[in-house]
């Protein structure tokens, strides 16, 4: 995972949809450079075989109704 510098990163084990983890994630749009953003590769060099997989979920659980979030795939 890489992300912007306002953006903070964490597994939490506290709140979750299903299993065992979900990656938390933190953001401070108030800061430079205003905007926030975190993103993953998927690909060979990841080990990751995505071979005959045809879903991809996400649940989102958000705390404060200030923005809006785009998902991009």
């Amino acid at each position: 995972w890489t992300s912007s510098p306002n953006v903070t990163l964490s597994v939490d084990t506290s709140v979750v949809h299903s299993g065992a983890k979900a990656m938390k994630y933190q953001y401070h749009n108030g800061n430079s450079p205003y905007y926030a953003k975190a993103s993953f590769g998927v690909g060979d060099s990841d080990g990751e075989d995505w071979t005959g997989r045809d879903t991809l979920t996400l649940w989102f659980r958000c705390t404060v109704k200030k923005e809006p979030m785009q998902v991009t795939l």
